[in-house]
């Protein structure tokens, strides 16, 4: 992250800036894959789902599920808390008034770069319904890249918070699955 921070991620999104000048549908590309990384759709199908699995008492599917909405939630808290912490300036705020960094402690979306809550969304899911149901590895892993991507090519994000998004989202989503299991156990 700190290599990133230091020799990348402004040299990567003004040139991102300046491909979206020359080709407005860059944008309106990311703007689309963005939207795989909002989290109330999947809570939703998974909480419908986990409904139906407690009614006709289905013990595993409603572990499963139970689990997938868990590892939406905590990301999301574990990401919301970090953004606060970092204070860290988005990229329209270096385009537009030339701040790039950390200011700690802020409580403005505009300073909520850092992770990309779309990117910690995406790769908790990713990560979670991998472990449910490995055979679909490969498209989980696109789902990712797809997001990363839609959040660098937006430029609402640079590469470093893009990165610690996907790790937060893959860490904990990794960890409460294998805590959930030995805890289901006993």
């Amino acid at each position: 992250m700190i290599i990133s921070y230091c020799f990348v991620d402004l040299r990567l999104t003004i040139f991102l800036n300046n491909i979206d000048h020359d080709h407005h549908w860059t944008t309106l590309i990311a703007n689309q894959l963005n939207k795989l990384g909002n989290g109330l759709p999947y809570l939703i199908v998974a909480g419908l789902v986990f409904l139906g699995a407690v009614i006709k008492k289905n013990k595993a599917a409603a572990w499963k599920t139970a689990y997938f909405i868990l590892a939406i939630i905590i990301s999301g808290l574990a990401c919301d808390v970090l953004k606060v912490i970092a204070g860290r300036a988005r990229p329209y705020e270096f385009f537009t008034y030339g701040i790039y960094g950390f200011y700690f402690w802020k409580f403005a979306s505009n300073f909520w770069s850092l992770p990309s809550g779309h990117v910690v969304t995406i790769s908790a899911i990713a990560t979670a319904g991998y472990l449910l149901v490995r055979r679909f590895g490969w498209f989980f892993c696109l789902l990712v890249i797809l997001v990363f991507c839609g959040r660098l090519m937006s430029r609402a994000h640079y590469l470093s918070d893009v990165v610690i998004g996907a790790y937060l989202g893959f860490i904990i989503a990794f960890w409460l699955y294998h805590w959930l299991s030995i805890w289901r156990r006993t």
